[in-house]
């Protein structure tokens, strides 16, 4: 009778330490550039997916200024827990970071104009969005309310509602 006991206290006493793992919103939108960098150059996005992601007031001038395909270049993070598995969901305590990037008129890169980001974090945390934390991070202001959009567009990914396929990335980076 004392097994069961010993393994149950055992268990009780891990889980909340692995959990405790799990980062924390603001760490990863301060520190995503401590993440994996999973592109080697910036990604071109397509006009439609470039401009469906968050965009500010200052983005949004420049897109009727210049067109849909003023911002189309992102850069991705990942944390060293986000291995993307062959089937099912991500490991909690991934991190997946999208750097959104301007560009001026010559083509050459600016500053990250904001970051895009998602945590997954324990199962039945958030059912609704795949246990994923949505959050958006701009001129230094972090935003994690009002993330409904995200899950809402996020939802329609083939897997745990990630599109980005880390693997094929990773694979792109290990050839130039």
């Amino acid at each position: 009778m004392k097994a069961p006991l010993i393994s149950f206290l055992l268990v009780a006493t891990v889980l909340p330490a692995a959990e405790s793992q799990t980062p924390s919103t603001s760490d990863s939108a301060q520190k995503y550039r401590d993440l994996i960098r999973a592109t080697k150059t910036p990604k071109s996005l397509s006009a439609q997916f470039a401009t469906l992601c968050g965009l500010s007031a200052a983005m949004d001038a420049e897109v009727k200024r210049s067109g849909p395909h003023a911002i189309q270049y992102v850069n991705y993070y990942r944390s060293e827990s986000a291995v993307q598995p062959a089937t099912g969901a991500w490991p909690v305590g991934s991190v997946l970071v999208k750097e959104k990037l301007g560009f001026d008129f010559k083509g050459d890169a600016a500053q990250p104009t904001a970051i895009a980001g998602m945590i997954k974090r324990a199962a039945g945390t958030a059912p609704k969005t795949g246990d994923w934390e949505f959050f958006w991070s701009e001129n230094g202001k972090l935003s994690q309310k009002s993330m409904a959009h995200c899950a809402g567009c996020h939802s329609g990914a083939a897997r745990d509602f990630v599109f980005t396929d880390f693997t094929a990335l990773a694979a792109a980076k290990d050839k130039k």
